[in-house]
């Protein structure tokens, strides 16, 4: 079903649901509170932080940088609740898995039941910036995960993100738009 361009035009936009992860908050409310507080998330890159077999080239001011940096654990991901295969899961940059779960728990903030979105017009939006981990796992990838890792994660900015805007997709049973805008500099 396609709705006529005049009508979409008019139509309202609502924002229902949030959720996030960022340095120093692991949901809108931690957020929120460091914001109120005006504390400040960027701290001095932890030691263990350094890859050790570069820590000897590591200059004593690359060791006084500071940046923001996580509070949750971007390992311990659910990826039989989004239907993904422990290969698949394997192969998923930890942004995308980041992304999976906050948006999941964006539609439960909203209160929304997420099966009577089953079939709507419903859209899923991402936005998506860097591949840096096809880069890691391109270098450390086995010979017989080659085929599966170029079909799977492609070879551009916005494969893995799409992808996963997909899976938020169908895991909901959606029927709307998907869009991927390849973010970089904006």
């Amino acid at each position: 079903m396609s709705i006529p361009l005049e009508m979409m035009k008019e139509e309202p936009i609502a924002i229902i649901g949030m959720a996030c992860r960022l340095p120093g908050s692991n949901d809108v409310e931690e957020f929120w509170s460091l914001l109120m507080n005006k504390e400040d998330a960027i701290v001095k890159v932890p030691e263990w932080r350094w890859v050790e077999e570069h820590v000897d080239r590591v200059t004593a001011k690359a060791r006084k940088s500071q940046a923001g940096f996580l509070k949750c654990p971007v390992d311990e991901f659910d990826a039989k609740f989004f239907g993904m295969s422990p290969k698949e899961m394997e192969f998923t940059d930890p942004q995308q898995r980041l992304l999976l779960e906050v948006s999941w728990e964006a539609l439960e903030d909203s209160l929304v039941d997420p099966t009577s979105l089953q079939g709507t017009q419903t859209g899923i939006f991402t936005g998506t910036w860097t591949r840096d981990y096809v880069d890691i796992m391109n270098r450390l990838r086995s010979e017989e995960d080659q085929e599966f890792f170029r079909s799977y994660m492609g070879n551009s900015y916005g494969a893995t993100a799409g992808s996963k805007a997909h899976t938020i997709a169908n895991t909901v049973r959606l029927k709307g738009i998907n869009e991927l805008p390849i973010l970089v500099c904006s």
